[in-house]
């Protein structure tokens, strides 16, 4: 609770800390501490515990999607790439390493083989919001721009229906090119405490650094009590 929803940056340290000092050999205490670690821009610590994790626990699915996120974090886009492999060789099913896997095909431009990932994580989640967001923003980085709306008003019929969480509504509005929803969005998923806050997203992950240019983004980012970013080039 420190951690994910009350936003107290050291005491949750602490947490973890103390977490992992009673179950060293627990890998997903490392990864929560990780996690952690990623929010508060210590990159190179967050690797060195999910590559302790994934020594604990080398099969554990969740685990190598972690660390191949981790390489992707550090802009490290081929080795994130083979690590995600990892987990789907493992099991071809798993719908969180094809979802992932599709991230660091857009930052290299393989925009084919990112709207392949996320068209399969889609199928195998059953339309998971989650998975729909990341296609429709991969069909608009792929230049199938009346794809990615045909897809972005499904997203926006089911959130009729069911929840559909900010975080996922701003990556597609942002796929359509709606920058003006995608910070309303986003601003939204900073007051809804979502986990990407916690996790670091805001922070390390590249889908965020044209939005860093933008003094929309500084604002939501004070939101968060996390340290300062970093000024981004």
């Amino acid at each position: 609770m420190n951690h994910s929803y009350e936003w107290d940056w050291a005491r949750a340290e602490k947490d973890f800390l103390r977490a992992i000092e009673l179950s060293p050999k627990y890998g997903t205490g490392h990864v929560f501490y990780a996690v952690y670690l990623n929010a508060m821009g210590r990159l190179a610590e967050a690797k060195g515990r999910f590559l302790e994790a994934q020594r604990l626990e080398p099969l554990s699915l969740p685990i190598n999607v972690w660390l191949g996120m981790e390489y992707y974090y550090e802009r490290d886009y081929d080795r994130s790439i083979e690590q995600l492999k990892k987990s789907i060789d493992i099991d071809a099913a798993f719908v969180n390493g094809h979802l992932m896997l599709g991230w660091p095909y857009l930052m290299k431009g393989m925009t084919r083989e990112a709207v392949q990932e996320f068209r399969t994580a889609r199928e195998l989640s059953n339309n998971n919001p989650v998975t729909v967001a990341g296609h429709v923003f991969s069909l608009g980085a792929a230049g199938r721009r009346a794809d990615a709306r045909a897809l972005m008003d499904t997203l926006l019929n089911a959130s009729k229906t069911r929840h559909v969480s900010a975080h996922n509504l701003a990556i597609g509005y942002l796929g359509i090119g709606d920058t003006t929803s995608f910070f309303r969005e986003l601003e939204s998923t900073v007051d809804e405490r979502a986990f990407i806050v916690s996790a670091g997203g805001l922070r390390v992950d590249p889908f965020f650094d044209f939005a860093g240019r933008d003094p929309r983004f500084a604002a939501i980012f004070a939101k968060t009590g996390l340290p300062p970013l970093e000024v981004r080039p």
